[in-house]
């Protein structure tokens, strides 16, 4: 039979023990330990003492009932003072406790504590190291928290902005040339002269309701959220081929007044210069080639946006401007990321015969896929794109002889629609690295 190991006492120094390091170490860790046990009996039993109280004695007649409910309701309200109370006196303790626990952390390193096993599993497996920091807990910063500005304009100085001209406008909005300290950016607001608003506001004086503030309001609403959607997409798409929103303020849905320091809601854009459209295709050769990959790109990024592959459904010459020489769209209104739907069954293993059943497919042989057509946006982006831009800027005859065929091909594969963004964008690519 093996015999077990005898006790060996701590060494003696006079009548006083002398302890061992790992005694040493569990002694540390029971004092800090035993006020968190104290703390978490002393929490409970508070709370077990102030949520025993009777709402209705047992045997209550119904002609006592009443009174005892006001009783009742105010010995609830002075409950809840007390629980407050106690709740603040026990956050005192609380932070007291925190205090003497960096205190014992701050003469022991984490490593060494980390080794007693109850350290570990009072901790859950948190690195301990976190743990230095606990005395600032309730105190108020060094110096106040400055946080930069996200943009150049909000509610705060918006109004610093003088409208010159306007310079355009849409079904919903209208855009004007702003200064702003010499330099010029683009106001975009809702105002009662567009159309939608205008129809509204026409209607509302025929039915004699002009008077009616609230009817007239509701004119603004949807043209407004137009244009919150337009400052929330930008929020989420960072991509050269957007114009730069340089701020916004939202104060309200009021926008009957073109003044900025009251205006409900307004946006502030880079400024870009219009263009003439047909004149793309007179700019120098590397020019040209340099915007068609800037397009090719924002096509990339449209078919892989945060947002999911998005789809510009209004595609026209007045959505784009040049800012510092570069193609920008301005305009998010009828931007989204739907793609159609179709029938799960349209393809050609389910074709019935029975003319009375009708299955929605896909354009552009695009395959149904879980009941959506996946890539139509990107085809759609692709054809628009090209039809507007690419057949200008990528006209055959306007390069050399040794760059005709190449391009020529790529235009054929345009028309098709049968090129993605990506093989375009490295096609150009190849093209500008050799001239």
């Amino acid at each position: 039979m093996t015999s077990r190991r005898p006790y060996t006492p701590s060494q003696l120094v006079g009548d006083l023990p002398v302890l061992t390091n790992m005694e040493k170490r569990y002694v540390k860790v029971s004092i800090f330990l035993l006020p968190f046990v104290l703390y978490t009996a002393v929490m409970l039993k508070m709370l077990d003492n102030a949520c025993q109280t009777e709402i209705f004695r047992k045997h209550a007649s119904p002609t006592d009932v009443f009174p005892r409910v006001l009783e009742q309701s105010h010995n609830t309200t002075v409950l809840l003072h007390s629980v407050l109370r106690k709740y603040e006196a026990i956050d005192r303790q609380r932070t007291k406790l925190s205090e003497m626990l960096n205190k014992l952390l701050s003469e022991e390193s984490p490593e060494t504590l980390a080794s007693n096993d109850l350290a570990v599993q009072y901790f859950n497996g948190r690195n301990l190291r976190d743990l230095k920091g606990f005395d600032k807990i309730g105190r108020k910063p060094d110096r106040p928290i400055v946080t930069k500005a996200k943009y150049v304009f909000n509610c705060t100085n918006i109004n610093e902005i003088k409208l010159i001209k306007k310079v355009g406008h849409g079904v919903s909005k209208q855009a004007f040339l702003g200064k702003f300290k010499g330099q010029p950016v683009a106001v975009k607001m809702v105002t009662r002269h567009q159309k939608e608003v205008r129809q509204c506001l026409e209607g509302i004086r025929e039915k004699g309701m002009e008077w009616d503030t609230v009817q007239r309001s509701r004119c603004f609403v949807f043209p407004t959220m137009k244009l919150m959607k337009e400052i929330l997409l930008l929020e989420q798409l960072d991509h050269p081929g957007f114009v730069q929103l340089l701020g916004y303020c939202v104060r309200s849905e009021e926008s009957d007044s073109t003044d900025m320091s009251e205006h409900g809601v307004v946006a502030i854009y880079e400024y870009g210069e219009r263009f003439v459209l047909d004149n793309l295709q007179f700019l120098p050769m590397k020019a040209k080639l340099r915007r068609a990959v800037n397009l090719a790109k924002f096509l990339h990024y449209l078919e892989y946006s945060p947002l999911g592959s998005l789809r510009i459904k209004d595609f026209k010459e007045g959505h784009f401007l040049l800012v510092n020489s570069t193609l920008k769209m301005i305009d998010l209104d009828d931007v989204d990321n739907i793609e159609p739907s179709c029938d799960i069954y349209s393809d050609s293993d389910h074709v019935t015969e029975n003319p009375d059943i009708h299955y929605r497919t896909c354009d552009y042989d695009i395959q149904c896929h879980m009941g959506l057509c996946m890539g139509y946006n990107a085809k759609q982006n692709l054809k628009s794109m090209n039809r507007l831009f690419f057949k200008r800027l990528l006209y055959p005859s306007s390069y050399p002889s040794t760059m005709v065929d190449s391009l020529t091909n790529v235009n054929t594969r345009l028309e098709m629609l049968s090129i993605t963004a990506l093989e375009l964008i490295e096609f150009l690519e190849e093209l500008l690295s050799h001239l």
